[in-house]
């Protein structure tokens, strides 16, 4: 399975679980974990949340 399906099935689970999912919420983002590691999906999950906490440099800030 290639990324793009399992980020398609890994929203599809969130909604189910919350409702409305966000991806920034730190609440979310735990439940996101657990599914991945339900599935055994460990590598999928270290490579979405090295993105998800990567900070960028926006202007004179740094964001996350």
């Amino acid at each position: 399975m290639d990324y793009k399906e399992i980020i398609d099935k890994l929203v599809r689970e969130l909604s189910f679980r919350v409702g409305i999912p966000n991806i920034h919420n730190k609440e979310h983002q735990s439940i996101m974990s657990e599914i991945l590691s339900e599935w055994g999906e460990y590598e999928v999950k270290d490579t979405i949340f090295e993105f998800l906490t990567e900070r960028l440099y926006i202007g004179r800030y740094w964001k996350w």
